[in-house]
């Protein structure tokens, strides 16, 4: 599986190919119901990209990109694809 990263793990390429376990650890929003799986929340992924951020509207500041972008495969085998964003962590586990 293979995903896009923000600038700060991206580091200008030099994290291609690097890989990463992902976990889902709950909503990205305080309050909202936990929508990671009970079993199998954990997703190896390869870094393969980065994340561009693209304003909303012309003039306005882009948002922040996520610190992963996962595939809606991926992203469905940890948490519930109608979530959108989730709450991870995250451990390198190759250099």
């Amino acid at each position: 599986m293979f995903t896009g990263v923000n600038d700060v793990l991206y580091r200008n390429g030099s994290a291609c190919g690097l890989q990463y376990k992902v976990t889902c650890v709950g909503a990205a929003v305080k309050g909202q119901h936990n929508p990671c799986r009970r079993r199998n929340n954990t997703v190896t992924v390869t870094v393969t990209d980065s994340c561009t951020p693209e304003p909303d509207a012309p003039g306005r500041k882009p948002e922040p990109c996520p610190t992963f972008v996962l595939s809606k495969p991926t992203f469905r085998s940890i948490a519930a694809l109608s979530a959108g964003v989730v709450s991870v962590s995250y451990e390198l586990i190759n250099l």
